[in-house]
């Protein structure tokens, strides 16, 4: 059975813990750990955070 968490909030931070080829990635927001489509996250510059939240 796959787990699955809503990530809710616009803006939030998701660490990815596992990137899946089916699409399906996996990750940790807010202690919650879910898999999620990889087209409703956005990566950000891991040096620059900051840049890419504006």
């Amino acid at each position: 059975m796959r787990r699955c968490t809503v990530f809710s909030q616009v803006g939030d931070l998701v660490q990815v813990t596992k990137i899946n080829v089916s699409g399906q990635w996996e990750g940790e927001c807010n202690s919650k750990r879910g898999h999620f489509p990889f087209t409703h996250v956005r990566l950000l510059d891991q040096q620059n955070p900051e840049e890419d939240m504006s």
